[in-house]
């Protein structure tokens, strides 16, 4: 009796940790970056003039979509996967993406453009 008690308290144990791993991997394009700087640069590049962000205060024009909920979306811009990768490519030059977007290129560099990603992804 103690053994299958044992044998279900693991399994249980494993499930739920397997559960919460999956929430603390970092996809290859994101390791290393910084969700504290990503918050921050939101509001230094500008961001939340257009977009409201989670845990950012910034303008209410409401130009632009939400960014809360960034990582249930199952696109970016639109017609790209929501990858990192492509998140990170539409913040860095959204014009070459999609010419004449609402969406202005706002000089942001590809690490910043990580650290935003990763904020986004764990804000929502």
């Amino acid at each position: 009796m103690r053994a299958s008690a044992l044998l279900v308290a693991l399994v249980g144990l494993a499930a739920c940790q397997e559960a919460d791993t999956r929430f603390r991997e970092v996809p290859p394009a994101l390791v290393g970056a910084d969700r504290e700087r990503g918050r921050l640069a939101l509001r230094l590049h500008g961001c939340v003039t257009c977009h409201v962000a989670p845990d950012v205060v910034g303008g209410d024009q409401r130009v632009g979509p939400t960014l809360v909920g960034f990582a249930e979306r199952r696109y970016v811009a639109g017609s790209l996967p929501n990858t990192p990768e492509n998140a990170i490519r539409w913040i860095v030059a959204p014009q070459e993406i999609a010419p004449g977007s609402a969406m202005p290129d706002m000089g942001v560099d590809v690490e910043t453009a990580r650290d935003i990603v990763a904020y986004l992804r764990d804000a929502s």
